[in-house]
C-alpha cells in the first residue's frame, strides 16, 4: 500500500520507524499556520491512521529523526527556535501519541540530525552546534526518563556535522556525517564511540572526493554499513559502505547510475541491506531508488518509484515480517509525505553452510579433512571460501589442511550460491601438540551472578595449569561471538538461558574446556528452572543411539519449553529427544 498526507501547504516527511506490532511511526514538517511544525502520524500495518500529533514551538520547527524503544515509546528529534535560534528539540512520546517529555539544547545554532535508543533505552541524539565560525559534531545521551546523562562535541577543524547514529549490541554508539575543510572539500565521517562518550576510533574518508555519509545502521555481527553519496567527475552517485567492528573496511559499492545518492539505510532477518535514495533520470523528475545488497555487497534487485512528479525519499525501514517500508515526499502540487510498503513476493533463498572435519582432536602435521555438507534450497553452491584460522585458505569445495602449530583455531566457510547470494559459518578445531603432559583446567566465574537484560555481564578466567602456564583462551557466546582476552564482558539484552564456553591451552598444546549456563532473568518472583539431563550410553559410538533424559526441575512452576543443541548443527525440541551422531568427536550438548 502507500499513504499521502496533504494539509494542503508543504509537508515533508523525513524519517520513520516500526514498532513491535509493526506500526509505522512517520515524521516531518508541515507548513501549518504560516510556520513549520513537527508532524508525526502513526499507521497501523495496514496503512490505517491511528493517530496524529503536532508540536509548534514558535515558527522554525523540523523533526530529522524518529526511533523507538522497547516499550513501543517514540522519540522524535530535530530543530526548533522555541528561544529565537534553532536548538536541538527533543520528544518522547508514549503508543498513543501522549507526550512523556521534551527536552531542549541550546549551545547557539543548532540542529538535531537523528535519535536512537540502546538496550537501557537511553536515548543518543546526533546533530551538529555552531558556535562562531565552523560547525562540529554534536552527541547528546539522555537517560529514558530525560535526565541528561553527557554530551559531548567533535572538531575536525573545519565544518563537521553528522547526519546519523545508531548503536550496536554493546551498546556503543556509531554516528555518521561529513567533515568538510576548504581545501580538500567533503570527507565522510565516521565516528564509534564507548557507552559512555569516549571514542573508540574514528574514520575519515579521502576528502578530495566529495563523499558524504546520511545514514548509518548495524547488522547482527556489529558491522557498520553507511551510506550517501559520492561525486566523480561532477556527478553524485549512491555509495554504500561496509565496515567491522574495529573500523576495517570489508567492501565499499559506487552505484553504475549517475545522479543517484543514498538518503537511508537498513538490514533484515539475515544481514542484507536495503537502501533508499534518489535518482534522477536524464531530462526527468526524481525517483525513489530502493535498492537491495546481500550481506557481501552483491547487489539483488533495485526498484524505482515515481508519482509522476519530484519525489525525496528519506528513510527506509523493515517490520517483523520482512516487509519494507519508505518514506519521502513529493511534489504533488505542492509538498505531501509518501509512505509506500512493500512486500517481496520472490527472492533468492539462503544457501545454508555447513561442514565437518576429521580427526575430531587432531594433532599437530595431521591431515585435517574438511567435507562441505552446505546445501541450497532454490538452487545450487558455486563457490566455497575456507578461512582456517591461521592465515590459510582454499576455495576447494572439500580441502584438506596440516597445522603446524597447536592451537584453537576458528575455520569459517562462505559459501555462495548461483545467484550470488552468500552464507557462512564457522567451527572451532583444537589443534594439540601431542604430548604427554598434565592438561590444564578451564574454569571461570562471572558477575553479575544473576544479571538482568540490559546488564554487561563481567567473566573472569580462573583457570589453572599445575605445569605450565595458559598460553591461549578463547571465549565463544551463544551468538557465536568470540574473544580472546583474559578476562572479557557481554551485554545480555533479552531475558534467557545463554551458554558461555571457554577453551584453554597451555604452553605444552593440550586444551581443556568448560561450559556455563548464564540465567537473564527479571526478578519478578519468578525463580528460573535448573536445566539437567543425562544421557546413555555413558561413552556412545556411532553405532549408538544416544538416549537424553531431561532432569531439569522448576521450584515455583513447570518445564513448558525445551530446546536441545547436540553440537553438530542439529537440534530437538523433544523433552526426551534421541539422538545419533555420524562422525567421531567430542560434542557439547546444550539443554535451554
Amino acid at each position: 500500500w502507500h499513504r499521502v498526507y496533504d494539509s494542503g501547504c508543504n509537508d515533508r516527511a523525513a524519517a520513520l520507524a516500526v514498532d513491535s506490532n509493526n506500526n509505522i511511526i512517520v515524521t516531518g514538517s508541515s507548513f501549518i499556520g504560516g510556520n513549520t511544525d513537527y508532524y508525526t502520524i502513526k499507521y497501523d500495518s495496514d496503512g490505517t491512521t491511528t493517530w496524529n500529533v503536532t508540536f509548534d514551538g514558535s515558527w522554525r520547527d523540523k523533526p530529522y529523526g524518529i526511533t523507538v524503544d522497547s516499550e513501543d515509546n517514540i522519540i522524535v528529534t530535530g530543530r526548533s527556535a522555541i528561544h529565537g535560534s534553532d536548538d536541538f528539540y527533543t520528544i518522547k512520546y508514549d503508543n498513543k501519541g501522549n507526550i512523556i517529555w521534551s527536552r531542549t539544547y541550546d549551545e547557539w545554532n543548532d540542529e538535531a540530525q537523528d535519535v536512537t535508543v540502546d538496550f537501557h533505552d537511553n536515548v543518543i541524539i546526533a546533530g551538529y552546534t555552531n558556535h562562531g565560525e565552523n560547525d562540529d559534531c554534536c552527541i547528546i545521551k539522555y537517560s529514558r526518563n530525560g535526565t541528561l546523562l553527557w554530551n559531548i562535541s567533535y572538531d575536525g577543524g573545519g565544518d563537521d556535522k553528522l547526519y546519523a547514529v545508531t548503536t550496536d549490541t554493546q551498546n556503543n554508539i556509531i554516528a555518521a556525517g561529513v567533515s568538510q575543510t576548504m581545501l580538500n572539500g567533503l570527507a565522510a565521517l565516521i565516528i564509534k564511540y564507548t557507552p559512555d562518550g569516549e571514542i573508540v576510533w574514528e574514520n575519515t574518508t579521502i576528502a578530495d572526493n566529495n563523499k558524504q555519509d546520511f545514514d548509518v545502521t548495524v547488522d547482527s555481527q556489529n558491522n557498520i554499513i553507511v551510506v550517501g553519496s559520492i561525486t566523480i567527475m561532477g556527478k553524485k552517485y549512491l555509495n554504500i559502505r561496509k565496515y567491522d567492528a574495529e573500523g576495517n573496511l570489508l567492501w565499499e559499492k559506487v552505484d553504475e547510475k549517475p545522479n543517484t545518492e543514498a538518503n537511508g539505510v537498513t538490514v533484515d532477518r539475515e544481514d542484507n541491506i536495503l537502501v533508499v535514495g534518489r535518482y534522477q533520470k536524464y531530462g526527468g523528475p526524481d525517483y525513489y531508488y530502493i535498492k537491495k545488497y546481500y550481506p557481501n555487497g552483491n547487489p539483488v534487485w533495485e526498484h524505482l518509484y515515481n508519482t509522476g512528479h519530484e519525489d525525496y525519499p528519506r528513510d527506509i525501514t523493515v517490520d517483523n515480517h520482512g516487509d519494507i517500508i519508505v518514506t519521502g515526499y513529493s511534489a504533488i502540487g505542492d509538498h505531501d509525505y509518501v509512505t509506500i510498503k512493500y512486500t517481496e513476493l520472490f527472492g533468492n533463498k539462503t544457501p545454508k553452510a555447513r561442514f565437518t572435519y576429521t580427526p575430531s582432536t587432531p594433532q599437530v602435521f595431521d591431515t585435517v579433512q574438511f567435507t562441505d555438507q552446505s546445501m541450497d534450497p532454490d538452487g545450487n553452491v558455486t563457490s566455497w571460501t575456507w578461512d582456517f584460522g591461521d592465515n590459510n585458505i582454499s576455495t576447494e569445495q572439500n580441502p584438506s589442511h596440516r597445522y603446524e602449530k597447536s592451537g584453537i583455531y576458528i575455520v569459517s566457510l562462505t559459501v555462495t550460491d548461483n545467484k550470488g547470494k552468500p552464507d557462512s559459518t564457522q567451527r572451532i578445531v583444537v589443534v594439540e601438540s601431542g604430548e604427554n603432559t598434565e592438561r590444564p583446567i578451564a574454569n571461570f566465574d562471572y558477575h553479575p551472578v544473576n544479571p538482568q537484560p540490559g546488564d554487561t555481564v563481567e567473566f573472569i578466567d580462573t583457570s589453572t595449569d599445575f605445569d605450565g602456564v595458559i598460553t591461549q583462551r578463547l571465549w565463544v557466546f551463544h551468538d557465536n561471538s568470540t574473544a580472546t582476552a583474559e578476562n572479557v564482558t557481554f551485554t545480555y539484552t533479552q531475558n534467557g538461558t545463554y551458554p558461555v564456553t571457554l577453551i584453554v591451552m597451555d604452553n605444552d598444546g593440550v586444551s581443556d574446556v568448560k561450559q556455563k549456563n548464564i540465567v537473564v532473568y527479571v526478578n519478578d518472583g519468578n525463580q528460573p528452572p535448573q536445566a539437567n539431563f543425562t544421557y546413555t550410553p555413558a561413552s556412545p559410538t556411532t553405532d549408538d543411539t544416544v538416549q537424553f533424559i531431561d532432569e531439569s526441575m522448576d521450584e515455583d512452576g513447570y518445564i513448558t519449553q525445551w530446546l536441545w543443541n547436540f553440537g553438530d548443527n542439529t537440534t530437538s525440541s523433544a523433552s526426551h529427544p534421541t539422538h545419533r551422531y555420524t562422525v567421531n568427536g567430542t560434542y557439547i550438548v546444550t539443554l535451554t
